[in-house]
Order: structure tokens, then C-alpha cells, then sequence
């Protein structure tokens, strides 16, 4: 399973997180969560899609990535060349605020993009009269297993 600090994501537990968050169980959400958390890293609609039976249909995807993304449960990860890649969110995460500035680390061997979510991003101090919205830091390297090989 993902980290503590993560939806831990199982058949039995789908349907509460659906509930907590107003949306209906479905089977292709099932999917699509299960997917995102076996994988354990960011993964791009058309990676999502490989996994996906052929009968599902690519705008269903889409709206189903959007409305989780909407309620808390993903988020969106920018990699280095402005693809959209989504997360499993952690679980302070809501419809209203996502909790997930965290830093995000793309290895530069096997090109997956992982949630380093106990590596904060630094605080950032803003010139007077700016505000602040949000924090992307995608930090680039080689993850664990490629460094081992």
C-alpha cells in the first residue's frame, strides 16, 4: 500500500473514500484508484488508459480524473515538460484545500515521478503586495531502485 500518509486504497476502502467526498461508487472509479495506487507514482492520463480495459471510454477517464481531483481524492503533477500527470492525494486533502505541497521527484532514468510527501517544499517569502497560491517543486534525479542497478 501507499504511505501512511496517503489513501490507503483497497477494495474494501473505495467506496468510503467515494462517500466521504459526495461522489457515487462506480466500477471504472474502482479502476481507476486501484490503478493510481498500484502504481505508486504520477501517471498521465494515456499511462492510466494501458491499464483500463478496452470498453472504457477515454472521456469517461477524464471526467472521472477530474471530478476526484475536485474532491480531494487526486492531484495534479506537472512534470518538467508541462505534461499532467495525477496522484493519489494525502488524506488532509479536501474539495476545498489540497494539502499537497510536497516536493515531487522525476528520476531521470526510468522517468517516473514520485510524491516525496515528508519533503516540504521550502518556505518561500513573496515581495510585498504578492499573494500566495500554490507551490510546484519537481526535483529531478535517480530514484532508489535505478541507483541500485
Amino acid at each position: 500500500m501507499l504511505n501512511h500518509n496517503y489513501l490507503q486504497v483497497n477494495t474494501n476502502e473505495i467506496k468510503e473514500i467515494l462517500q466521504k467526498t459526495g461522489l457515487r461508487y462506480t466500477r471504472q472509479r474502482a479502476e481507476v484508484l486501484s490503478i493510481l495506487d498500484q502504481k505508486k507514482e504520477a501517471l498521465t492520463q494515456a499511462d492510466i488508459e494501458k491499464d483500463l480495459p478496452e470498453s472504457f471510454d477515454r472521456i469517461t477517464l477524464y471526467r472521472i480524473l477530474r471530478s476526484l481531483e475536485a474532491n480531494g481524492i487526486l492531484h495534479k503533477v506537472l512534470d518538467d515538460g508541462g505534461t499532467t500527470r495525477y496522484a493519489l492525494c494525502g488524506t488532509t486533502c479536501t474539495e476545498k484545500k489540497h494539502q499537497h505541497e510536497h516536493v515531487h521527484f522525476k528520476c531521470t532514468s526510468c522517468e517516473k515521478i514520485q510524491c516525496l510527501s515528508d519533503t516540504q517544499i521550502p518556505d518561500i517569502r513573496l515581495p510585498e503586495g504578492f499573494v500566495f497560491g500554490e507551490a510546484k517543486l519537481l526535483v529531478e534525479g535517480v530514484c532508489k531502485s535505478c541507483s541500485r542497478k
